[in-house]
């Protein structure tokens, strides 16, 4: 029996529908991901930050497990390292933002040519310049920022108000107009209370970074990666005259711990910067946003208040100095799919707020700073974020010891600065002609 004209019609309506249905469901249905169970190592966090991430995630994803493992910032590296070589390395592990370089060739990243939302477009308006500089390279996401950490002036609040001082310092001038003031010496000039930690290497959380903000707010910007040279010894004008940077620094910063010098206020046989700080031995220190930790575990009670990080006055340079802390996936991981699955879903902005509150780590989502820049506990550090910076370190941990080398043959063994700078110049730049990447 043939069919008329307007029952071929209604067939083939019918059969446009169906195919119209079935696309829509392979479209539309999420791709299907094999179950997968994830390890992750971090530092810092406790696992009882992620457990209600997890639990989210696991809603909508349940054939993907996940389970946090804390590990000892002191002994992390060498723990990560060590497990790289046998080949039980986790499937998401936490680096700051410097180690990212040396460890790029263990690093699973994302390509984002791929990616329909969590494209280029999206991740440059998502996140501040500081977290695209040492994530993003040209296709390839290399990680996910948990956070965003600045360093900042953390001040003795009881100290302050002894001495009739109503507000901290904003500028580095006047640091040293407080350090007379705020210091005690006895009659040999031996230190009872230190002003500000700053000077030497061995004894000051940080030091490298208090360094590296110095040389940036003296206009450096301490490395050329695209050349693959320091530059914090090359000449450039700054304030109407000729300096060298990394010269004028250094010069700077160990002068509080130059027993001759009128500023000076630390030295190297202090006990640590923070927790000289926490007993009240010390009016000023410089520190991350974790420093409170460090401070509320030795002393509760510790009256102190949280200014941004100074800045020399008239300077055309207003340089914040910033950390970050990341989570990449292993390269040999074989769920590298799942992981990256649980790191966008990190990065929404209901999880990321969700772990912004239970740390209160200064978030490196551009909405969240927006929203919480009034924060008491930490609107300092967010309101830093934005003018913050950091430098491209090859080789973070022996680039480190090369600053703290400087900083201590200065202090300690008095070398002329300007030759000490050169000096660590050199030894950088053999890094990078060294480093493969």
């Amino acid at each position: 029996m043939s069919l008329t004209s307007h029952q071929k019609k209604i067939i083939l309506i019918a059969i446009g529908v169906l195919l119209l249905f079935i696309l829509a469901v392979i479209v539309f249905t999420p791709r299907r991901v094999k179950p997968a169970t994830l390890e992750i190592w971090g530092i810092i966090d406790k696992p009882e930050v992620f457990s209600p991430l997890i639990s989210q995630f696991h809603k909508s994803y349940p054939q993907i497990q996940v389970k946090y493992v804390e590990k000892d910032p002191r002994s992390y590296q060498k723990e990560l390292l060590q497990a790289f070589a046998n080949d039980e390395a986790p499937d998401i592990f936490m680096l700051l933002g410097n180690w990212i370089p040396e460890y790029q060739d263990k690093i699973a990243p994302l390509d984002t040519r791929k990616e329909k939302t969590f494209n280029i477009k999206t991740i440059t308006e998502l996140y501040p310049d500081v977290v695209i500089k040492e994530l993003l390279q040209k296709d390839k996401l290399w990680g996910i920022p948990l956070y965003v950490d600045t360093l900042a002036l953390f001040y003795n609040k009881d100290i302050f108000d002894h001495y009739n001082i109503a507000l901290p310092p904003q500028t580095w001038e006047e640091i040293l107009q407080l350090v007379p003031k705020l210091r005690i010496l006895d009659q040999q000039r031996n230190l009872l209370r230190s002003a500000i930690a700053l000077g030497t290497a061995n004894n000051i959380n940080w030091s490298t970074d208090i360094l590296s903000a110095l040389m940036m707010q003296y206009g450096s910007s301490i490395v050329d990666a695209s050349h693959k040279q320091a530059t914090f010894d090359l000449p450039h004008e700054w304030l109407g005259q000729r300096i060298i940077p990394g010269e004028k620094a250094l010069r700077f910063y160990t002068q509080f711990a130059n027993v001759r010098s009128p500023y000076y206020t630390w030295n190297e046989n202090k006990i640590n910067s923070l927790l000289s700080f926490a007993r009240s031995k010390t009016a000023m220190v410089i520190g991350y946003h974790r420093a409170i930790t460090i401070f509320q575990k030795y002393n509760p009670q510790l009256n102190f208040g949280v200014a941004p990080l100074p800045q020399f006055r008239n300077s055309p340079y207003k340089i914040n100095y910033a950390s970050t802390m990341n989570l990449v996936v292993n390269k040999r991981s074989s769920n590298t799919t799942a992981a990256w699955i649980f790191l966008k879903f990190l990065a929404q902005r209901n999880a990321a707020e969700q772990y912004y509150l239970a740390t209160h780590h200064p978030p490196a989502r551009r909405d969240l700073i927006a929203q919480h820049l009034n924060d008491p506990l930490t609107g300092t550090f967010i309101s830093q974020i934005l003018s913050s910076k950091n430098w491209y370190q090859c080789c973070a941990t022996a680039e480190k010891e090369i600053l703290q080398k400087a900083i201590q043959d200065v202090s300690i063994k008095k070398t002329d600065p300007r030759q000490t700078v050169y000096s660590a110049a050199h030894q950088l730049n053999l890094l990078w002609k060294q480093n493969k990447r």
